[in-house]
């Protein structure tokens, strides 16, 4: 049977309701501290129920789960039948009469992208639920190297930042890559954070190093259950679970731009949909002047032309540049001025705005905060990007587009600029 797992940002279709399930069994049967619980040694205190403010913070809300649900895929399309190819006519290894009908293809006609998507009953082994024009539903078991699938919302997202990398045209990069291979992924692509628990079956707790796959005990990290326990929790442990050692930034929703993750599971479509403006503009980044060092103990670097040094800031990324800053009070002298624009230059385009909608509603956010882009502070809105799990989400699929750019140029599916 193959295995198909998301091959665009490499997330996973089930992974709320598993979540769900890990803090449930822990809060109905109790934990003891990651060794097993049917080993004899006594169970410690169970962990709080799901509805439990403390639990909360560490599930995704409802905008996460529309976006790990919603999916979609391509592949050849039999117009003579109006249906997909049979994957399991896709024999493996193919024959030579399969490859070559398969390299025939031409990608703008023969191959369709198909939303309304979801997961099927055994959606680990390739299933996946197709709804029909006519309201029916239909199951299929796909191949993913010829059928590669992925959330609707990270193919949007694909054709926003690389618009000529059109779903069909992914479809042909991933058929040049890959072949007729039975994959769970792109190869040679860098996917990020989620990269070391990409399989047939994701491990969430990847980050904490708890890889366990055939221990039929579900249970939690140590540092979680040590989280839970806490009245209240402290903002450093959600910020590890959800940044930092437990990288599950990776699973959220790219577009649910929250901020503050003591928010993160209790916000509303109304609030969640935005650009992290207002929070900027609230929260703006002040830097201190400081007095130069004496001119006569200047070092080389300091010593260069202000345009110069903005330039040299220019071709690094912005961390160079903040290091600048804090490098000597001459060269903080020296940037402060060009610091804004310096930030501005250094985001990347998925920092901003990918189509005509997300614009409108990009500046209205500016109105509500009652400023202008002139005004924004763009060191201030760096930081406040780093902060949020689905920015940083949205800078992962940036990174994974790209890629797949380049190897669509490599492969000749699309041409160099």
């Amino acid at each position: 049977m193959p295995v198909a797992l998301l091959q665009i940002c490499g997330g996973y279709s089930l992974v709320s309701d598993e979540l769900r399930s890990l803090f449930d069994e822990c809060s109905r049967d109790g934990y003891d501290s990651g060794l097993n619980r049917r080993s004899g040694k006594p169970a410690g205190p169970p962990c709080p129920a799901l509805k439990d403010r403390r639990v909360v913070q560490f599930l995704f809300d409802r905008a996460d789960v529309t976006f790990q649900t919603e999916l979609a895929i391509v592949g050849p399309y039999d117009e003579d039948n109006n249906e997909l190819i049979d994957p399991f006519e896709i024999s493996h290894p193919p024959d030579a009469a399969m490859q070559a009908k398969l390299s025939a293809l031409d990608p703008l006609v023969d191959v369709r992208y198909l939303k309304n998507v979801v997961a099927g009953s055994d959606h680990s082994l390739g299933s996946v639920r197709l709804q029909l024009d006519d309201g029916q539903t239909t199951d299929l078991n796909i191949s993913s190297a010829i059928y590669p699938f992925g959330h609707a919302l990270c193919f949007r997202l694909m054709q926003g930042f690389v618009p000529r990398l059109t779903p069909n045209m992914f479809w042909a990069t991933v058929f040049a890559v890959n072949g007729t291979q039975y994959t769970t992924l792109v190869d040679d692509v860098d996917y990020g954070d989620i990269s070391d628990c990409l399989d047939q079956y994701i491990e969430l707790w990847h980050g904490y190093s708890w890889v366990d796959r055939w221990e039929p005990v579900k249970r939690l990290p140590r540092r979680l259950s040590a989280a839970l326990a806490k009245k209240p929790v402290d903002p450093a442990d959600l910020r590890d679970y959800w940044l930092g050692r437990g990288k599950m930034y990776v699973f959220v929703r790219p577009d649910n731009y929250v901020v503050h993750l003591v928010e993160l599971s209790s916000c509303s479509q109304s609030v969640c949909y935005r650009f992290p403006i207002e929070v900027t503009a609230a929260n703006p980044v002040n830097l201190v002047h400081l007095p130069p060092r004496p001119i006569y103990n200047l070092s080389v670097i300091e010593q260069l032309p202000v345009e110069l040094l903005v330039h040299i800031a220019r071709l690094g990324r912005l961390s160079n540049t903040i290091t600048l800053l804090a490098l000597s009070t001459t060269l903080r002298q020296a940037l402060l001025p060009s610091v804004e624009m310096l930030a501005k230059h250094h985001l990347s385009p998925w920092a901003f705005p990918t189509s005509s909608k997300d614009w409108k509603k990009w500046n209205k956010l500016l109105g509500r905060a009652r400023t202008t882009e002139d005004q924004l502070s763009w060191l201030a809105y760096a930081k406040q990007c780093v902060l949020s799990p689905s920015m940083r989400n949205r800078e992962r699929i940036y990174g994974i587009v790209r890629q797949l750019e380049g190897m669509a140029v490599k492969h000749g599916v699309i041409p160099s600029l």
